[in-house]
């Protein structure tokens, strides 16, 4: 309560600046740096300057497995291409992000494997924005033909859901079930700890970064898509073998 100004100079900031550019020039000496740590707890506390408590993570960076190349289409149980979308229709400075993330899925049961995609969106959008962006990378990820698009069912957010489908993409609806976040989330873990989600090795670091420190980092919308796109996945791959393929939407 006392008055004053809190300053806090991280050694990156959540932009990819590095404070210290005199001492650490490129990402790659950040790297060797957060190497030679050892700990990511000390690392997130002392040099990023993060509250983690082990207790409360739902991910532990250990669990994190990473891919070097993804499967070909054919002959490796290739199942679909989706991407999860938690909306946030706003530009304004005090609202939340639009996040999309995209997978690959491949296999069922125990062979599932869901390759996460690099450079998810995260991006302050209206709703014209955001629909744009998402037919977008449904062909881009589709190579011209549109691959599943994945949005929590409720409120104004089914007005998006309704418009995709109008303008031919196989968009879903997703039922999250009155669950919260933390919930959402915790229910979705054990695919990152069996290493049945694989990251690459670049272009996720935003992603790994909420995932990792969710409850404390200041925005967690990524992991909001990433949750949906999960829970899709369980629903649809992992047990019951009910997927619609997109060939039904035509």
């Amino acid at each position: 309560r006392l008055e004053g100004i809190f300053r806090s100079f991280p050694l990156i900031d959540d932009c990819g600046k590095i404070a210290w550019p005199g001492k650490f020039q490129t990402r790659d000496d950040i790297d060797a740096l957060k190497r030679s740590i050892g700990s990511d707890a000390a690392w997130q506390r002392e040099y990023l300057l993060r509250i983690i408590v082990d207790e409360e993570r739902v991910i532990h960076p250990e669990w994190i497995q990473y891919y070097d190349g993804l499967p070909p289409y054919e002959g490796t149980g290739y199942r679909f291409t989706a991407t999860g979308i938690d909306l946030a229709i706003s530009e304004s400075e005090t609202a939340n992000f639009t996040a999309m993330v995209s997978a690959r899925i491949y296999g069922y049961g125990k062979n599932l494997r869901v390759y996460i995609l690099p450079n998810p969106v995260n991006e302050k959008l209206t709703f014209p924005k955001t629909l744009e962006k998402a037919k977008m990378l449904s062909r881009i990820l589709g190579d011209g033909r549109p691959t599943e698009l994945l949005i929590e069912e409720v409120g104004y957010q089914t007005a998006m859901v309704q418009e995709l489908r109008h303008e031919g993409f196989p968009a879903k609806g997703i039922k999250v079930r009155g669950q919260d976040k933390r919930a959402r989330f915790t229910l979705n873990s054990h695919l990152i700890q069996d290493g049945r989600v694989l990251f690459p090795r670049k272009g996720a670091e935003r992603l790994l970064q909420q995932m990792i420190g969710f409850g404390v980092e200041k925005n967690d919308d990524l992991v909001d898509a990433l949750a949906i796109l999960l829970l899709y996945v369980q629903e649809n791959i992992g047990g019951a073998l009910c997927f619609t393929r997109i060939d039904d939407y035509s």
